[in-house]
């Protein structure tokens, strides 16, 4: 499970900035409209570690994609980052509601851009880990099950010459 990025964002000078900043260390995947990547979100082929959505898109507004993002099982822990030009109280406890876990004000420092990604990827290969751990566990438990059935049959094979002996003694 890859970590990477992905910008919503209708300023193509802001999807630049986002994809020149990471793309060394992550995929960034760009898109000038939350409709397109909605589909692209629809055909599973899309699954970032981390969105970046700019509030004031065309069509679908940032806030609603997030909510259709959260709507997704397999997104609803990605994290929602919102970037955008709005800088008043009301909107940043509109993105929060919408499901953002964090709101950064354009223009953007891209130092404090990065801590926040970094954050995000943090908790990112955290749960991979987790879900490793998971997946070992369950097939140590399976394989535990497995031995003790082989342990009952031998029991039972035991029992069963054992009551054959004292039959014939």
């Amino acid at each position: 499970m890859e970590f990477s990025l992905c910008v919503v964002d209708d300023a193509k000078a802001a999807r630049h900035l986002v994809e020149s900043a990471f793309a060394r260390e992550s995929p960034v995947t760009a898109f000038e409209t939350a409709e397109a990547c909605l589909e692209q979100l629809g055909s599973g082929t899309l699954r970032p570690g981390v969105f970046l959505l700019d509030v004031d898109l065309p069509g679908c507004d940032g806030y609603r994609l997030c909510r259709r993002i959260k709507e997704c099982p397999e997104l609803q822990d990605v994290p929602v980052i919102f970037v955008s030009g709005l800088d008043d109280l009301e909107s940043r406890l509109a993105g929060y509601d919408a499901g953002g876990v964090d709101f950064i004000v354009k223009p953007v420092n891209l130092v404090e851009l990065r801590q926040k990604v970094d954050a995000a990827r943090r908790v990112h290969d955290g749960r991979a880990r987790f879900l490793r751990q998971i997946e070992e566990s369950e097939s140590l438990s399976a394989l535990a099950l497995s031995s003790l059935d082989e342990q009952a049959l031998l029991i039972r094979f035991l029992r069963a010459l054992s009551s054959c002996n004292e039959a014939r003694g």
